[in-house]
């Protein structure tokens, strides 16, 4: 019985990544070695029930991975079947670091089955493994992450002013010895992660976002943030059905399904299916280093403000407003300082690549259609039932809809959703205008080793002749 549902599972992972004629409403899918990956990922994270906390970093890894061993590959042939097979090791060796759990079930049999696709031979297959793992190892050794060090300081933060709670900043939800103890915060680590484009986040802040800032606590400001959350984002018999699905679509956990992480889906579904490889790769890669740059500044901005949560400042009270202890968000209160909203960010940096690609190559988007699947976690919020099909107008659309979803969970105020949006926007505006320069934080190229170097005497004496890297 059990090797029954294990070819059960191996079945149904096989069809749903490797359809190569899927159809959505009457519309041809993109399907290629790098969606099929990408499609992988989903499935993987989904079921994880949002235990990985960090998806824009392995997106990152993963299609800037694909992208440079394209790269490295031109130094060799531009075979095509050479390509989809660097993409296939490069994709293979970034998710077995991150998900061994699932490396023969599903990440070798992926594999495996591109390869049987691909027909390649043994030489082609011995140069896609050492092209593919080679620069998809190099880019991931360059990037770990002193994570232990940053809990413990993000615990003595907040403890600071646990006996002594001020007025806008974050606190304990429940302040208790025990529950300090256990407790961790979502993307502590993240503020210390290094982006790809953007430079040092704090000075990338002060040159690009400096009007971002939560209100003081209490002024009018903060009075209409205040009221712009605490009859929206109430758990209450009075809420529509738009207000809780929307809510739950973006923001709870959804079980069985395979399309949580809504960017991937909404870039599968917007891209043609006639494009290119390198162009697929392309994207992907610059929609998931927007998004993971992005994060990283969202993520400087929120530790550095520090700014409460709705159900810790509807619940305390301030000057301008009495407490009321029984308020509760429609959604469980995220674990990390509220403004601005980080999911706002990360929606706002996808849309913008996206918008950005469309109009440089002079195309019109696919429909854009996202599909349900699979049932609402009520662990996480005040609603179960299936996950439905959503469709976007535009992806500006999308954006919307998730400000919307965001304080309809009572997870964020409306200032927060917009100035969210702002942040997802310049950042991805600058990865756009300087994708190409070298001298970035880490850059997106690979190791010197799969690129070309040149140097040329200028021309005449008192001329100048930088070293080039080319591609």
């Amino acid at each position: 019985m059990a090797n029954f549902h294990q070819y059960c599972r191996v079945a149904a992972l096989a069809l749903v990544l490797m359809g190569s004629a899927s159809r959505v409403s009457g519309i041809s899918m993109l399907d290629n070695v790098a969606t099929q990956w990408n499609k992988l990922f989903n499935m993987i994270y989904c079921r994880s029930s949002g235990a990985l906390q960090e998806p824009n970093i392995v997106l990152a890894e993963l299609h800037l991975a694909q992208w440079q061993a394209l790269l490295a590959l031109k130094r060799v042939t531009d075979s095509e079947q050479s390509q989809d097979l660097v993409v296939a090791y490069a994709s293979h060796t970034v998710m077995v670091k991150y998900f061994p759990y699932e490396k023969v079930t599903a990440i070798d049999l992926l594999l495996d089955t591109q390869l049987t696709a691909l027909k390649a031979t043994k030489a082609q297959q011995t140069l896609g493994k050492r092209l593919g793992e080679a620069v998809a190892i190099s880019l991931m050794e360059k990037r770990r992450v002193g994570r232990e060090f940053t809990l413990g300081e993000f615990k003595s933060a907040v403890d600071s002013a646990s006996n002594n709670p001020r007025p806008g900043l974050y606190r304990w939800l429940n302040n208790t010895p025990a529950y300090r103890a256990a407790a961790t915060f979502i993307f502590y680590d993240i503020p210390i992660s290094r982006p790809f484009v953007v430079y040092e986040p704090k000075r990338f802040i002060k040159d690009h976002l400096a009007s971002i800032k939560p209100p003081i606590v209490p002024s009018a400001e903060w009075d209409k943030m205040y009221a712009s959350i605490v009859d929206a984002g109430r758990s209450s018999p009075n809420r529509t059905a738009e207000m809780n699905t929307t809510a739950a679509w973006v923001s709870c956990t959804k079980i069985g399904n395979t399309e949580c992480f809504a960017w991937n889906a909404i870039a599968r579904s917007a891209l043609p299916s006639t494009l290119s490889l390198y162009d697929t790769v392309t994207v992907l890669a610059k929609l998931a280093v927007a998004m993971h740059d992005a994060i990283i500044v969202l993520t400087t901005l929120q530790y550095g403000f520090w700014f409460w949560r709705p159900e810790m400042a509807i619940r305390a009270g301030d000057p301008h407003h009495a407490p009321i202890p029984d308020w509760k968000p429609w959604i469980r209160t995220p674990a990390h300082p509220e403004y601005p909203s980080g999911t706002v960010t990360g929606y706002s940096a996808a849309a913008t690549v996206l918008e950005m690609f469309f109009e440089e190559m002079k195309m019109q988007p696919n429909p854009i259609r996202v599909s349900g699947g699979g049932v609402f976690d009520t662990r996480m919020c005040d609603m179960g039932g299936p996950v439905p099909d959503v469709e976007f107008k535009s992806f500006a659309d999308a954006v919307a809809y998730s400000q919307r979803a965001r304080m309809w969970s009572g997870a964020h105020y409306e200032k927060s959703v917009v100035d969210g949006a702002q942040v997802g926007k310049a950042v991805t505006k600058y990865v756009w205008q300087y994708w190409d320069e070298p001298q970035m934080p880490s850059g997106v190229y690979p190791d010197l080793t799969y690129l070309t170097v040149v140097l040329e005497l200028p021309k005449k004496q008192a001329a100048w002749s930088p070293l080039r890297i080319t591609y």
